[in-house]
């Protein structure tokens, strides 16, 4: 059956596009201007008609992905607890298959079947029925995969199921006391989760021969204690799920609109994940060049360099860029976009500490046409509920969020990291850092972070381009932090003289 809501919305813009047309088709013959002019208009009312358009095309990021197995929809909307690469949706949809909740093709397509199939999961475990997965849920449903369901309990391969972070702020108070009693230096045990947790997680995985991200886990917080771990759920003799209910998962979900249910009530202090076409901090570099070709298409130019080419003030070594081969040319449905993320060479296991996302557009897309047709589809992408009143910036911690809402220097601090040089006049393969054609992070910008406020992204449009950047402020005040040069008499011994 038809689904309605798409039904309207869909009809609501193809009257949007009509309008459009009709309005530049029925200008009345004497105050046509001359030929030159009236091409001119022509060309922009079918960029405007294209524009809203493209929001209903998957190529900009909108409607529907149709799939011959019920898959159907975009697979980054709604928004999970973390963005998935396309490996890890198929694993949760075989999750969901294993448990008897989902009979349609593993495509790793998140439509309408793929949600509807993870509300019936989250009924039977006495969850909301979101549609959308928690940090818990999706680590479970991965660890149902055939894969890993296969393998032995203490099969140390079962950490490589763990996508997102799934503890509360105790059992996470309660992993950072083991940490530091096992002499990883964790920082407070104040159950925040910031770069000397993260760090001291990565550092007793690597030692202890664990893959995997450097994530707060379930199954790393059982390890540590000694205690065997078990998903939210369980099946009987016969095989059959027994429903068993999850712990309060208040404090991981993503905070989103509920078709059925209306708007989730968010509870304080939850974190708020983003990600940019599927890109989120953390990734690596082969999801990066991955997601970018699913993206865009394959053809791309990449390219690496360090930080002396692109900057990164000492906190980031590596960048990798991605440049469709259309750049700059801005006629066409496909807009030229480059992507750039940046990492620590040193910590490879933290993934992407930033990403960045630069799409150009013609000079007809105005500030008028940007904030009227492009700004809603960001909004309802990344939701308003991590959203800064009257800014387009989205802050990841609940409690940052509030004191930006009500401070502009709460706001301010939170930082506003962005890149430099957008090389509109170069082809895509002069874009490159040893044709001094890369992007190159603006490294004042990175003393702006001053606060804790976890992810961070932000969405601007100076001259007919569109920016997107997102960050971990947590993890570039700690980096900072400790780059700081000693002070001047530190370690000095001072001899004692009489005056």
């Amino acid at each position: 059956m038809l689904d309605a809501r798409n039904f309207c919305r869909n009809l609501f813009r193809a009257v949007m596009i009509g309008c459009l047309a009709v309005t530049l088709l029925l200008l009345p013959l004497s105050t046509r201007p001359a030929a030159a002019d009236r091409h001119g208009k022509v060309i922009v009312g079918g960029l405007i008609a294209g524009l809203i358009a493209c929001a209903a095309s998957s190529r900009c990021g909108g409607g529907d992905k149709k799939s011959s197995g019920g898959g159907g929809g975009d697979s980054r909307s709604p928004s999970d607890a973390v963005a998935m690469t396309r490996e890890q949706r198929i694993y949760v949809q075989q999750g969901l298959a294993s448990l008897g909740f989902y009979s349609g093709a593993i495509d790793a397509v998140f439509g309408n079947g793929t949600r509807n199939s993870i509300r019936n999961y989250q009924s039977s475990i006495e969850a909301r029925r979101t549609g959308v997965l928690t940090g818990e849920q999706i680590n479970d449903l991965v660890a149902a995969a055939p894969f890993y369901a296969a393998m032995e309990a203490d099969d140390p391969r079962l950490f490589k199921a763990d996508l997102a972070r799934d503890l509360d702020k105790g059992e996470l108070r309660r992993l950072q006391a083991l940490l530091n009693d096992m002499g990883y230096n964790a920082g407070p045990e104040d159950g925040a989760w910031g770069g000397k947790t993260r760090a001291a997680v990565a550092a007793y995985k690597r030692d202890d021969d664990l893959p995997g991200a450097a994530l707060p886990t379930r199954r790393l917080l059982a390890r540590l204690e000694g205690v065997e771990h078990s998903p939210a759920f369980a099946n009987d003799e016969a095989g059959n799920f027994d429903g068993a209910p999850m712990r309060d998962q208040g404090n991981a979900v993503v905070a989103v609109t509920d078709p059925e249910e209306g708007p989730m009530e968010v509870a304080p202090g939850v974190v708020r994940n983003f990600d940019i076409a599927g890109m989120r901090v953390g990734i690596t570099r082969e999801e990066f060049a991955e997601i970018v070709e699913e993206e865009v298409g394959g053809d791309i130019v990449f390219d690496e360099a360090t930080a002396a080419s692109f900057g990164g003030d000492g906190v980031m070594s590596l960048a990798i860029q991605a440049t469709t081969r259309n750049w700059p040319k801005t006629s066409g449905e496909a807009a030229p976009e480059q992507f750039v993320a940046l990492y620590e060479e040193d910590l490879p296991e933290f993934g992407a500490l930033a990403i960045f996302r630069t799409i150009l557009m013609s000079e007809a897309v105005t500030p008028e046409v940007f904030q009227s047709v492009l700004v809603p589809r960001l909004i309802e992408n990344y939701g308003v509920d991590g959203k800064v009143s009257d800014r387009l910036m989205w802050i990841g911690d609940a409690e940052a969020l509030a004191a930006a809402d009500n401070s502009p220097a709460a706001l301010a601090a939170c930082g506003e990291l962005r890149t430099t040089s957008i090389p509109r006049d170069k082809s895509a393969a002069d874009t490159v850092w040893s044709k001094g054609g890369g992007s190159l992070v603006d490294t004042d910008s990175l003393g702006s972070v001053t606060r804790r406020c976890g992810d961070v992204l932000t969405v601007d449009y100076v001259e007919n381009t569109v920016r997107i950047g997102l960050w971990n402020s947590d993890f570039i005040l700690d980096r900072r932090d400790a780059l700081e040069p000693a002070s001047a008499d530190a370690g000095v011994v001072v001899p004692e003289i009489e005056f």
